[in-house]
């Protein structure tokens, strides 16, 4: 599924591995090993995200469940071996 990223692009949401958060703005983090960043805040994707199986796990983490290698107490192995934090808050709701 093809998503607006910004006013000028979009990406396949099945090529984005997860998402940071840098106060006002996104750094997404992709399949390729690349990363685009947009000017929109992670709240902003968290709502447009919400039906395509991506989840919040910190404050500044959305990950792509699709993505997900295994689930630790305190952290996330993706697919490419990328580590992302969980926060406590978030455990039981991921």
């Amino acid at each position: 599924m093809l998503i607006n990223l910004d006013t000028k692009s979009q990406i396949d949401t099945s090529l984005i591995l997860f998402l940071k958060s840098h106060v006002n703005y996104t750094e997404f983090n992709m399949l390729n090993s690349k990363s685009k960043i947009c000017s929109y805040t992670l709240k902003k994707y968290e709502h447009l995200l919400q039906n395509h199986n991506f989840r919040r796990v910190h404050r500044t983490y959305m990950v792509n469940m699709e993505h997900v290698v295994a689930i630790y107490p305190a952290e996330v192995l993706l697919s490419n071996g990328t580590v992302v934090p969980v926060s406590r808050r978030r455990r039981n709701n991921s």
